[in-house]
Parts: C-alpha cells; structure tokens; sequence
C-alpha cells in the first residue's frame, strides 16, 4: 500500500469518525424491536439494484480499459488517468455490499447451510470453472496449474474476486447473526484496514485472503432492514459530505488507489442506491440495465479477456487525437465487452435450454 493512501485512508477515518454526523450515518443504528431479518424480505427485483449492478460492473470494465490503454502507450496525461480509474474504484466495494445485501437470511441448519452452498456454487462457481477451463485449453496449461488458478484467481487479474466472494459465502451462514450487530461491523472494519497494512493478511499462498473485503460484505447485511423496503432518502445529503471529503483529501494526496475503499465505495453506493430508489426510469432504460445487471457475472469473468484481444488493434489502427482515441477504446470496450457476455451466457446456457426441450 502506497504511502499517500494509507495516509489518505488515515485522514478519511479519523474525519468521519470523530464528526459526529458523519459517525452516526457511516455504520446507523437501527431502530429496536424491529427483525432485520424479516424486513430485510426483497420478493421480485429491485430495480435500484439491477442500476447498481451494471453501473458497478462497467466500472469494473473502464478500469482496466485505463490499465490497458496505458499498457499500449497511451499519452493522455496520467493525473487524468489515475483521477478517472480512482473514480471507478467503488465498483468493487459495491459487488461485495449487494452480495451482503440481496442474500437472504435463513436459519443455519445442516440442510439449509448444505443448500445455500449448492445455490451459490451453480450460480457463480460453476460459471468461472467452464470459463477457466476454456482458457486452460487455450494456455494449454497443465492440471495442477488449472486447479491452482481456480483457487487463486491468478488466470488474470480481476479473478481474485470470485476467490473472495465465495470465501464469504462460505462464512455467510456462521455470520448471519452477528453482522446485525453494529459492533461487528466495527470490528471488520478495523480487520480491513488492518490487513491493507499487513502484507500476511492479504494473501496466503498467492491465494487472496477475505479479510480486507469481509466490512462490505457485513456492511451490507447490516443495512438490509435499513434500506428495506424504503430507506431514508434524506441522508444522501450525508454521502454527498463523505464523498466531497474523499476527493477534497485526493487532491491533496493523489495516489494510484486500489479496490478497498471503505468511504468512497459506501459513499457511491448510496448516493446511487438513494437516487435510483427514488427517481422513477423509463420501462426501456429500467429493463436494459436490469439485462446487464443480471449478467454482470458474464461480463465480470469474460471482459479482461475482450479487452486484451480489442484494445491494441484499436489504439495502433487510430491515428488521431488521444482523446478521440481513448474514447473510441472506452465505448467499443464497453459494448464488446456487453456482447461478448451476453454471447458466452447463452452457451453456458444452451445444453440445459436443449435438455429441458427434449423433455418436454
């Protein structure tokens, strides 16, 4: 961790935490006598979320179009760069929130636990298996190395996450209980900023370690009977404080930051958690964000690889001005990356879709 970070971090929690308005919004208390887990009931979709999820993962894309286009030489000036990839670094914290967030509560009993597990491995371990094990026929690599990179996400670069996320799925039964504890939550944000510190928190092995991304994970159970079914629009003007805090401290301390951003990642969430609840979209734009939000998985597990195959032609095929070109890079990377998924999503799906005729 770069030295400009810790000390923004450093300066970020120190201010939040002894401003007292500030305190009592970052982590709020909840009303007594209510069940978080019974108001926490999401039946259907939620269409703030749906928002969330594509916004989130086309950030997650423009992030590394930022670190490809710098990779094939490009010339825009690197305080934009980093200001505009720094910009995006919600993304991640976002992910990990509505994983906590949209699970829903159930008592932890042997069948309930083993069921859980199940979902969620069909749901988002099986895809990133068939998608590594394509690149392993690619790579040719062998099968010791094919088992390392499912466990360690080290295939590419963003692939930790999918390490991370099922390590808290894993911990998601044991846990249930005491993430509707504000102390808890504390305590995993004190874990977090331990482990950007200490090197031996982060990884074991090459493998990525949960403990700096478990305080979204928690924040998000937490919040659920807060934001379930209609939150408190009123404390945006809040966010908007925290937000304004970490961009007024970036300009002082600019620095390349990473993923783990437990200010700025819950400042942006909210804000657009609060805005996308309560302003009302047209039935077109509510049911294409609702289709990329649903395949956020797809574009999450496919993008890098677009990415590397489309943005070195562009950049050396586009002899004009930088700006054109790295907005030239960001849009085709966005809808290639968009298509791609939705291609690769309905052949994970199509021997099921033909089963399921046949059967019929």
């Amino acid at each position: 961790m770069v030295i400009n970070e810790l000390f923004h971090l450093t300066l970020m929690t120190v201010a939040v935490f002894i401003t007292p308005f500030l305190a009592k919004h970052y982590v709020p208390a909840r009303q007594s006598g209510i069940d978080a887990n019974k108001t926490a009931s999401t039946h259907g979709r939620v269409v703030a979320v749906d928002l969330l999820r594509a916004v989130a993962i086309w950030a997650i894309v423009i992030i590394h179009v930022v670190l490809f286009y710098r990779e094939v030489g490009g010339d825009l000036p690197l305080w934009f760069l980093d200001a505009f990839q720094t910009s995006m670094r919600f993304a991640v914290p976002v992910f990990f929130i509505l994983s906590g967030l949209m699970l829903r509560p159930f008592a932890a009993t042997r069948t309930s636990v083993i069921q859980f597990y199940k979902r969620r491995f069909l749901a988002v371990f099986v895809p990133y298996m068939v998608v590594h094990a394509v690149l392993a026929v690619i790579e040719q690599v062998t099968m010791t190395e094919f088992l390392y990179w499912l466990v360690s996400g080290s295939a590419s670069p963003p692939m930790y996450f999918v390490v991370v996320l099922m390590q808290l799925y894993l911990l998601y039964p044991f846990i249930i209980q005491l993430a509707t504890r504000r102390w808890f939550v504390y305590t995993t944000f004190a874990v977090a900023f331990a482990a950007l510190v200490v090197p031996g928190m982060q990884t074991v092995f090459g493998i990525p370690l949960v403990l700096k991304f478990l305080f979204f994970f928690v924040w998000g159970i937490y919040m659920r009977a807060i934001l379930f079914p209609h939150p408190n629009v009123g404390v945006v003007y809040y966010w908007l404080a925290i937000f304004i805090l970490f961009w007024v401290l970036y300009a002082f301390y600019p620095a390349s930051f990473y993923n783990v951003r437990p200010f700025y990642g819950l400042a942006v969430f909210m804000i657009l958690f609060l805005v996308f609840h309560r302003r009302q979209f047209s039935e077109v734009i509510s049911t294409v964000f609702a289709r990329i939000g649903e395949n956020s998985l797809w574009i999450f597990l496919t993008h890098f690889f677009v990415l590397q195959a489309i943005i070195p032609p562009l950049y050396a095929n586009l002899a004009v001005h930088q700006s054109f070109v790295f907005a030239t890079i960001l849009i085709a990377s966005l809808l290639a990356s968009t298509v791609v998924a939705f291609v690769a999503k309905s052949l994970y799906k199509l021997p099921s879709r033909i089963l399921k005729r046949r059967h019929s």
